[in-house]
Parts: structure tokens; C-alpha cells; sequence
């Protein structure tokens, strides 16, 4: 007798004989998912899948919000280098003017500053010739007195010659002074 080889003709009528391996594991294959749709494995793994696409969607749409919001910030980072970075020149040009404005203050507080001295000096000379002048004439007409006293005496004698001196001290003191 001729054994058969288990064929996997579908239309032979070999293939249901359970000494088919085929065949056999075509029926458990039928069994077990017949039992997976019976107990609901279908719905289970569905569901699963659905929240695990549910799960992926939100973290990409979280994703994506925190990409936005990191662009956003992003640009509020650039606008705020672009304004600190005005800023910062603004402050260098109000710092130079202000250098520039004190140098030039400076400059004109010391002008000020050596023509108050330069002033004060010429008073203080004009004063110390005043003073000098002064005291010159006083020596002279105090000399000069002297002199008209002596000459005077020598030349006059008497009353009259009192009178005379006093005169002439007097009209030589008013013309000097």
C-alpha cells in the first residue's frame, strides 16, 4: 500500500482526513481564533490599539504645542536680545555724551575757575599798589612837611612864622592826600 503525502490541494478529498497535517492545523487555526473572537481579544486589542493611537495623538499634539510655545519663546528671547542689545548702545551714547558734557563742563568750570584767580590776583595787585601809592604819599608829605618845617623855621622867626608853618603843613597835607 501506497501512503499518501498530505497534500494542500484544498479541493481533494484527502485534504479533510485528519492524518493531514494541513488539514489539522488548518482546523486549530480555525478553533483558536474562533476562541480569541469569543472571548473578545478582537475588541481588547482594538481598544488597546485605539488608546495607544488616542495616547500617541495627544503626545504629538503636546508636542507640537510645546514646539509652538518653544518657537514663541524663541522669538521673545530674540526680541528681547535685539531690544537689550539697543539698550546697551543707547547706554554707550548717553555715556559718551555725558563724558563729553562733563569734560566740557570741566572745562569751562576751570576757565572759570583761573579767571576768578587771574581776577583776583589783579585785585590783589591793584590793591597792593593802592596801598603802596598810599604809603608813599603819606612818607612824602610827611617828608615834605619835615622839610617845609625845617626850612621854614630857619628862614622865619617868631608869631608869625608859627602861623605861616601851620598854613603851609596844612595846604601841603590837603594837596597830597
Amino acid at each position: 500500500m501506497m501512503t499518501r503525502l498530505a497534500t494542500s490541494n484544498f479541493f481533494d478529498p484527502h485534504f479533510y482526513s485528519f492524518s493531514n497535517t494541513n488539514f489539522v492545523v488548518l482546523v486549530a487555526f480555525v478553533i483558536f481564533v474562533a476562541f480569541l473572537i469569543w472571548k473578545g481579544v478582537p475588541k481588547l486589542v482594538t481598544s488597546l490599539l485605539d488608546k495607544r493611537a488616542e495616547t500617541i495623538r495627544s503626545e504629538l499634539e503636546e508636542a507640537r504645542k510645546l514646539h509652538e510655545e518653544a518657537k514663541d519663546i524663541f522669538a521673545a528671547y530674540e526680541r528681547k536680545m535685539v531690544e537689550v542689545e539697543k539698550e546697551s548702545a543707547e547706554i554707550v551714547s548717553n555715556a559718551k555724551k555725558a563724558a563729553a558734557e562733563q569734560a566740557e563742563a570741566s572745562k569751562i568750570k576751570l576757565a572759570e575757575q583761573v579767571e576768578r584767580r587771574i581776577k583776583a590776583g589783579k585785585d590783589q595787585i591793584a590793591s597792593a599798589e593802592a596801598a603802596v601809592e598810599r604809603q608813599i604819599r603819606a612818607k612824602a608829605s610827611s617828608i615834605a612837611i619835615e622839610v617845609a618845617r625845617e626850612v621854614l623855621g630857619t628862614q622865619l622867626k617868631g608869631k608869625n612864622a608859627d602861623e605861616l608853618i601851620d598854613a603851609a603843613i596844612k595846604n601841603v597835607d590837603t594837596n597830597l592826600h
